[in-house]
């Protein structure tokens, strides 16, 4: 999978701070974005249902249970995080940082994708 094409964002915030998710989707190169309230499974599980792909859940061997797997039908996720938007001032502090729920399995925001996200906006200054 790689990063030959656009990034199709989904729910590309107003204002504030979100939780990130950057996957492939049938590969495809997908970035999430979800309430900060929200854990990253719910984010994904929520996005993939509506794809009508069902998830798995399992063991990430942190505490919280059971989350979506990384890895699925037609899908892999590469990075997860935080990204805080100023939308009227086209301002975006990179996504960055990593999820509580996959800390065992998901190193961070993936660097791939951040750098293809800054050139599509191209208009928006990155801190």
């Amino acid at each position: 999978m790689t990063l030959d094409q656009d990034i199709e964002l989904i729910g590309f915030p107003e204002q504030g701070e979100f939780k990130v998710v950057q996957l492939f989707l049938t590969n495809s190169p997908i970035m999430l974005f979800g309430s900060i309230n929200m854990k990253h499974s719910d984010v994904l599980e929520n996005y993939l249902k509506e794809k009508g792909v069902n998830p798995e859940k399992v063991s990430t061997g942190n505490q919280i249970g059971k989350v979506v797997a990384v890895k699925g039908e037609n899908y892999e996720v590469v990075g997860m995080g935080r990204c805080t938007v100023y939308y009227y001032q086209k301002i975006i502090r990179l996504p960055n940082g990593r999820s509580v729920d996959y800390v065992k399995v998901i190193e961070g925001t993936n660097p791939a994708f951040n750098e293809r996200f800054k050139s599509q906006l191209k208009d928006w200054r990155f801190i």
